[in-house]
């Protein structure tokens, strides 16, 4: 059974693991202070909604719409950013000498699990944000347009 729990909360921490090794690139690539983002990266999501709003024939409500959420999520994310460097910060801080280290090998396996479970929450909540946005017809397109950049990206 402690197996079957620990692997449980092993698998989050390596997702949210991979998450940060898959976004070290994007860090390097930027100009200033590592994890900051720079403009262009500000801009990006803005640049997105566009494309999607001239792709998809969006009327102008529902492109404003859009950017809107896009721009919402650009700041959660550069949240999320921070909580996950802080996470692994306190990870790296743990001390394997120390009297009361399982303890908190077990908080920071938890705290890992829960930043995970979060992450699949926002990006289920992303979709239904924009399922409300979109006709039937566009969320497919969409969709297909997704699909066809996950080959692109990371």
């Amino acid at each position: 059974m402690k197996k079957l729990t620990l692997a449980a909360l092993m698998i989050p921490a390596l997702m949210v693991g991979n998450m940060a090794v898959a976004d070290r690139g994007d860090y390097e690539r930027c100009e200033g202070k590592r994890g900051e983002y720079s403009e262009h990266k500000k801009h990006r999501g803005e640049k997105m909604a566009k494309r999607i709003a001239k792709r998809l024939d969006l009327s102008d409500q529902q492109a404003e719409s859009l950017q809107a959420l896009f721009a919402q999520k650009r700041d959660d994310r550069q949240e999320r950013r921070d909580q996950m460097q802080q996470m692994h910060q306190a990870i790296r801080d743990l001390d394997p000498n120390a009297a009361d280290y399982k303890k908190q090998l077990e908080l920071a396996k938890r705290n890992a699990a829960d930043f995970a479970m979060a992450r699949v929450e926002e990006k289920a909540q992303m979709r239904v944000e924009i399922a409300k946005i979109l006709t039937d017809t566009q969320l497919a397109e969409f969709d297909q347009m997704m699909e066809k950049r996950k080959g692109r990206h990371h």
